[in-house]
């Protein structure tokens, strides 16, 4: 009995929970008031529950323990639930992990299963529940703990292949995973060619639990699968999953193409095609072809070809090959394919020739060449026939030629002239037909040299000659022959034949005379070349040979007597001679000696006429008779004295020269031929002949170089043939002036002039030099003088118009050079000569105004340009003009040949301003200039360049480029002067970067920086131009260092600021240019060894700097104290070896002392530092 509800007051029914499924119950009810419990009801009837699932079933029990199952035995539940129990669920915990379900439901009315598919060697506990139609019941309690017996190893994990070669490859996989209950000893390892195959077994037993295996003679170029199961005292276990496929090949090489095809076979040609293989992870670069004929075995390579095709030609007719393809690759060249076997056609005959090829050498001379036919018929070519011919012509003249000759040369061709070749090839079936090329000739050309001409017959007027033929004509059938004859030096035409024949008579010669002959022949072209001379013949004795023109002694108004040379004598001496006179219109000769019957060359002659002219000629005599009538000449007799001239009269005067006439002499004055002056000065003395022949029969003559300021009289006297005539009257004294006085006065009139019109101060004084050296040039002055003359005018007319004294000195220099431009004008100078002049003279006015040097060649140039511009020069003319003249101006101003160069480019830049120029051209044309001065003054490349860059930095400064601009322009004005001298790419940079680096420390120097501000916009700019040349980090680096020491040492930095500067900008640079910290710091310590040897350190020196500097940089970029050490070792052995040339010795013991220094310094220990 159980109280199961207390109601409420006034209820009259009760829910009844917590009652059990499928079970009877009876209710009695009880009434409750204050004083207590009443008495219970009549019970009620029995009432049941309704049906609910199973009760728990008893605690199960594992029997029959196998490898992967055991029975499971249980018993009904007590209790049903009121419904007939249909199943019972298993659950099943494996070595300790969650229970999962492993038999949802059991057959009807089991109650004892099998249960398999388990893990063998584990531990396992069951539970159940059963289940009727209501539900399933409450689990059992789990079962008492079974262990399944040892089995077999588990899977191993999935193969995989490496290291795969041709034959072999490497096979590893993961070891079985699980206790089986037995230790494995070793695997089982199966393979297969194709997934779809059977597994063959590759190893029954590795014998070891190792869980690799070489895996060796395989099959080349085959795919492979393969699977491994594991061994134990069980057994065989579980076979893994297959590998992923492998094929075996060369490693980096590609495989072998397939069987090739063959196609395209005739007699000599067998043509393969074939498919691309597999790269073999390379890029394939083409194919080789091998081949060997009959039954050979040796292959050997006959084709390269990038294409999956190739024509095997050259090969035998009817003949049996074998041929395989290998691919070539980046990896290298594969295995052969396998060999196609093909059979070639029966031999014909070859193909033509190809590339029949012609060219003319001469008109006269072709070269002919041609390469192997295409196609040699299946037959080796035996030889090969050569035609020519004109154009349709006949073929004829064949050459045949070994089958190992290409080439021929064909002679004797004319030129302008077209032709046809031929060319034909032949084995031993027959020729090929012929493979025809035309083409026409160059014009004909002058004929080669006949050979020396041998000389027969000697006459006394004749020989014969005979010579070689010419070794080629020309291009032009030779119509004939001209003979030249040497006789005395002069060689000359002697005659010409009219036929090719190589012989001829030579008449018309002198006798008794040397001659040597040389001949050449003549074509429808013109002449030939002329041969060597024959030797020298003599032909034989004759008279004797004409005298040269007589001379004249002693000539009077009635007689002379002649005198003359004596003439060859023909060989036999001379035994007199004929004399032959006439008057100058007369036609006949009259013999006025047969006979002087010696000989003596002199005769005199008597009766002759007063003031007539008579002509004479000479002929000798030996003893073979009269020679020819020698030349002519003439004399006069001289005429009757002349009367004195008039009076001289002075028609104008200057200060050195003075204008003289006179009236001509009455008697005899058309026989005058000059006169004669004489001078006295101051009226005292006596008169003294200053023009001795006055050169004219013109009665005025202008005298000059006389005295400045002096009383002169003049008179003159006639001068006929022969005589002459007494003194005429003096002409009354008459004064000149000084030039000096002349030019200044004109100058000084032209200024006021000037002035007066209201022109500007310069012009004033140009004008005023313009006028003095007029005056100048017109008393007398030379050019020099007209110069000074003009310099002084100008002077002084601006300092009257109140110009600064530099402007007066710069005017007198402008004024000078514009005056010897004009001079040398005025002589006829040409363009160059006039600039030339100009800067000379300016640069020498400045020079007497002790103007610096530089002022000097800059007034030079300038001048220069001004005289080129007047001279109607081109801009680049000028340029050129204004360069030479400062340049030259700085030698006389004993300049070095550097600063010539520079103030060379100086003047082009102000040139390029003149004209308006952007600063860039400025720059660029100074550049220009002072590399050509340099060359001129004979400079080396290196300093070609460095010279050019420092005037393209300077011309760059003055016209307002910044620091960085003008480093450009020096960097690229060295550089192109660099490869005008012919240096290399590289020495350009260097040039370019080294002028970048100079033009930056110069500029910064203008600009009043600091010592180590200037090297290091030094070392920048330098580092700049290097990488814009394309130098490697280490170059921009080492040129940063150079140029941030040479730029210290220009401003006066101590030893140890230059070296700190050079490694300062190396590092600056090296960061800039992407270098690590470790290439910094030996970029450091390069560019401070550099310095220590530029600055004379000695070798141990320039180590221990190397190295201490990299140190410092390391240390400076926050390098370990090992990584400080270690740069600073490695600086200090490239200084040692790279610069010093040390023994390996030496620069390990410098590296060491290095490495340990910087390792004290970075607090190393000391056996950190050793």
């Amino acid at each position: 009995v159980k109280l199961v509800e207390i109601s409420g007051a006034g209820t009259i029914s009760a829910n009844v929970t917590g009652l059990q499924g499928y079970a009877l119950y009876t209710f009695a009810v009880q009434a409750v008031n204050a004083v207590g419990l009443g008495n219970a009801s009549v019970p009620s009837a029995n009432v049941r529950t309704l049906e609910v699932p199973p009760g728990a079933p008893e605690q199960p029990i594992i029997v029959e323990l196998e490898q992967y199952a055991f029975r499971l035995n249980w018993t009904v539940p007590s209790f049903d639930g009121g419904s007939a129990i249909i199943s019972f669920r298993i659950s099943c915990s494996a070595a300790g992990a969650a229970f999962r379900v492993l038999v949802p439901e059991s057959p009807v009315g089991v109650i004892s299963l099998r249960l398999s598919g388990l893990v063998g060697n584990t531990v396992y506990q069951c539970r159940l529940a059963a289940r009727n139609r209501l539900g399933l019941g409450a689990e059992s309690t789990a079962s008492d703990a079974a262990v399944t017996l040892a089995v077999p190893p588990y899977s191993p994990g999935q193969p995989v292949c490496s290291q795969i070669e041709l034959y072999q490859l490497l096979l590893s996989w993961p070891a079985p995973q699980g206790d089986p209950g037995s230790e494995l000893y070793g695997y089982k390892i199966y393979f297969r060619r194709t997934r779809h195959e059977a597994w063959e077994v590759l190893s029954n037993n590795t014998g070891s639990n190792t869980t690799s295996l070489l895996v060796a003679n395989l099959s080349m170029y085959t795919t492979h699968f393969f699977a491994v199961s594991g061994l134990n005292a069980i057994g065989e276990g579980q076979q893994s999953d297959s590998s992923v496929v492998a094929l075996t090949a060369a490693p980096g090489l590609p495989h072998p193409p397939a069987l090739p095809s063959v196609a395209n076979i005739t007699p000599s040609i067998l043509g393969l095609t074939w498919d691309e293989p597999n790269s073999g992870g390379t890029n394939i670069t083409g194919y080789v072809v091998e081949l060997v004929s009959g039954s050979g075995t040796a292959f050997s390579a006959v084709s390269i070809t990038s294409e999956r095709a190739s024509n095997l030609s050259g090969l035998l007719g009817s003949t049996s090959y074998r041929l395989r393809v290998r691919a070539n690759s980046t990896g290298g060249l594969s295995v052969p394919a396998d060999a196609v076997q093909a059979l070639t056609l029966p031999p014909v005959v070859p193909q033509p020739p190809l590339n029949a090829l012609y060219s003319f050498l001469q008109p006269y001379r072709a070269q002919l060449s041609w390469e192997m036919p295409s196609d040699n018929g299946g037959r080796p070519v035996l030889r090969y026939e050569v035609s020519v011919r004109k154009a349709n012509g006949v073929f004829k003249e064949t050459v045949v030629l070994d089958y190992q000759v290409y080439n021929l040369e064909l002679g004797q061709l004319l030129g302008g002239t077209a032709y046809d070749f031929r060319f034909s090839c032949c084995n031993v079936v027959g020729c090929s037909i012929g493979n025809t090329v035309s083409g026409i000739s160059p014009a004909a050309v002058e004929a080669a040299a006949p050979g020396v001409p041998a000389v027969s017959n000697v006459a006394q007027h004749s020989v014969t000659l005979a010579w070689e033929l010419p070794a080629h004509d020309g291009g032009s059938r030779i119509i004939g022959y001209a003979v030249l004859v040497e006789a005395g030096g002069a060689w000359m035409l002697a005659n010409t034949t009219d036929d090719a024949s190589n012989f001829t008579t030579v008449v018309g010669l002198d006798g008794n005379t040397e001659y040597r002959f040389r001949v050449r022949a003549n074509t429808a072209a013109g002449s030939g070349l002329l041969s060597s001379s024959s030797g020298t013949i003599r032909t034989a004795k004759v008279p004797p040979f004409p005298v040269a023109a007589p001379g004249f002694l002693d000539v009077s108004q009635y007689s002379m007597r002649v005198s003359w040379e004596t003439p060859a004598n023909g060989g036999f001496d001379i035994v007199g001679y004929r004399i032959f006179l006439r008057s100058r219109g007369d036609s006949l000769w009259s013999i006025v000696c047969n006979d002087t019957q010696d000989s003596n060359t002199t005769w005199q002659t008597h009766d002759l006429s007063p003031g007539t002219t008579y002509e004479v000629s000479v002929a000798a005599i030996n003893i073979l008779g009269v020679g020819a009538q020698g030349q002519t000449a003439s004399q006069q007799t001289p005429a009757l004295d002349p009367s004195a001239p008039g009076r001289v009269r002075v028609l104008a005067a200057g200060r050195t020269w003075a204008s003289l006439t006179w009236s001509a002499p009455v008697i005899g004055g058309s026989d005058v031929i000059e006169y004669e002056i004489a001078m006295q000065t101051r009226g005292a003395g006596n008169f003294s002949t200053i023009v001795d022949r006055s050169g004219s029969r013109e009665p005025y003559f202008t005298v000059r170089d006389l005295s400045y300021d002096v009383s002169n009289s003049f008179k003159a006297k006639a001068i006929s043939f022969g005589s002459e005539s007494p003194w005429g009257p003096a002409s009354s004294p008459n004064f000149t002036m000084t030039p000096t006085i002349a030019a200044a006065d004109a100058g000084a009139a032209a200024a006021t002039a000037a002035r007066d019109a209201g022109l500007q101060p310069m012009q004033v004084t140009l004008i005023a030099g313009a006028a003095a050296a007029a005056a100048g040039f017109d008393n007398g002055m030379n050019a020099e003088q007209q110069s000074m003359a003009a310099s002084t005018a100008a002077r002084v007319a601006g300092a009257a118009a109140g110009m600064a004294i530099h402007e007066q000195l710069s005017s007198g220099a402008a004024a000078a050079g514009a005056a010897a431009a004009v001079a040398s004008a005025r002589v006829g100078g040409t363009q160059v000569h006039q600039t030339a002049a100009a800067g000379a003279a300016s640069a020498t006015a400045a020079a007497s105004f002790n103007l610096s040097s530089s002022q000097q060649a800059a007034l030079a140039g300038v001048a220069a340009q001004s005289a080129a511009i007047l001279a109607g020069m081109t801009l680049s003319e000028q340029v050129s003009a204004a360069a030479t003249a400062a340049r030259v101006a700085g030698a006389a101003a004993g300049m070095s040949p550097q600063q010539q160069a520079v103030v060379a480019g100086a003047a082009a830049a102000e040139v390029a301003a003149t004209a308006g120029m952007v600063a860039s051209q400025q720059a660029a044309e100074a550049g220009a200039a002072a590399a050509q001065a340099a060359v001129d003054l004979r400079m080396t490349g290196s300093g070609q360049a460095a010279t050019a860059g420092a005037a393209a930095a300077a011309a760059g400064h003055i016209s307002g480029m910044t620091l960085h601009q003008q480093a450009s322009a020096a960097a690229a004005a060295a550089a192109s002067a660099g490869a005008g001298a012919g240096l290399t790419v590289d020495a350009q940079a260097s040039a370019g970067a080294a002028a970048a680096g100079a033009a930056a420390a110069l500029a910064s120097a203008a600009a009043r920086a600091t010592n180590e501000q200037q090297a290091t916009a030094a070392g920048a700019a330098a580092a700049m131009a290097a990488a814009s040349f394309n130098m490697t980090t280490s170059q921009q680096a080492a040129f940063a260092g150079v140029a941030a020491q040479s730029a210290g040492n220009l401003s006066g930095m101590t030893l140890e600021e230059q070296l700190d500067a050079a490694g300062n900008a190396a590092r600056t640079a090296g960061a800039i240019a992407g270098m690590t910290p470790r290439q910094q710091a030996a970029a450091v310590g390069a560019a401070v060894a550099e310095a220590a040897y530029t600055l004379g350190m000695g070798a141990h020196g320039q180590t221990i700097a190397a190295g201490a500097a990299a140190a410092q940089a390391a240390a400076s970029l926050q390098m370990t104290a090992s990584e400080q050490a270690a740069a600073a070792g490695a600086a200090a052995a490239a200084a040692a070896g790279n610069n010093l040339g040390m023994t390996l010795e030496q620069q390990a013991s410098a590296a060491a002392a290095a490495a340990a220094s910087a390792g004290a310094g970075a607090g190393l220990t000391v056996d950190a530092q050793a």
